[in-house]
């Protein structure tokens, strides 16, 4: 998982699922069962305030917590935002390995 945000009055996580995506796609929490909560030590919290009716809290790695136009850049597949994801990816698929924080979901 690379991401977790509450919108629409629930919580969603980003995954990469089975479509042949490069990047994560956002699916509702209650599709997962939680097996491993821990976090990787670099992710942090920010709070997108756009106006008092759109407001979105996200947990991710910095560059995607601090800037909300991330994740549409990886849509766009901008070359700067496609490296960053796949470092980050990278790192979070090598804690898991190592059995290291990360918050592992089975459907």
């Amino acid at each position: 998982m690379y991401a977790i945000t509450l919108h629409l009055g629930g919580m969603w996580y980003y995954i990469i699922n089975d479509d042949d995506h490069s990047w994560p796609i956002w699916h509702p929490a209650p599709l997962f069962s939680v097996t491993d909560g821990r976090l990787p030590a670099s992710w942090k919290y920010a709070y997108h305030r756009f106006d008092s009716e759109d407001q979105i809290p996200l947990i991710s790695f910095p560059e995607w917590a601090d800037d909300w136009s991330f994740y549409e850049r990886l849509l766009d597949e901008d070359p700067v935002a496609l490296r960053v994801f796949e470092a980050r990816r990278i790192e979070v698929e090598d804690l898991a390995a190592q059995g290291g924080p990360n918050l592992r979901l089975v459907p």
